[in-house]
């Protein structure tokens, strides 16, 4: 279940993103890869709206396309090079809860597990930034 927005660490931004998800497991499945929406991002976690179900505590690999993202990062090759401005906020991410929903799909909340600390400053200062 959701928490109450009282008790999070950091506030959910709604974002309009895609997301692409694969079932951290062994061996992989043939079909494990899944792929949705955004609803709502955190410095911790996004909930998503996705076509299949997971399991509390199932491991995946999250890959989110939030555009301008990258630009926060330290550096020189953030702003100049192309596919590094480009490239999709990855971390592995625990399901924290899972839900169907009004559209036949689940929406589902997901914790960041592992995320390079580069990249968790540059999404805090995309999100929260004035």
């Amino acid at each position: 279940m959701q928490q109450n927005e009282e008790t999070r660490q950091f506030p959910r931004i709604d974002i309009n993103a895609m997301v692409e998800i694969l079932l951290l497991s062994y061996p992989l499945p043939e079909h494990s890869t899944d792929s949705g929406y955004l609803i709502n991002i955190a410095q911790n976690g996004i909930c998503c709206e996705l076509l299949s179900a997971y399991a509390e505590g199932d491991l995946l690999s999250v890959k989110v396309s939030l555009k301008g993202w990258s630009k926060q990062k330290h550096g020189v090759k953030a702003i100049v090079d192309e596919s590094t401005a480009r490239a999709p906020l990855t971390a592995i991410g625990k399901v924290v809860w899972c839900q169907p929903n009004i559209n036949g799909k689940y929406d589902v909340g997901i914790r960041f597990a592992d995320v390079y600390e580069d990249d968790i400053q540059a999404l805090a200062k995309y999100l929260y930034a004035d």
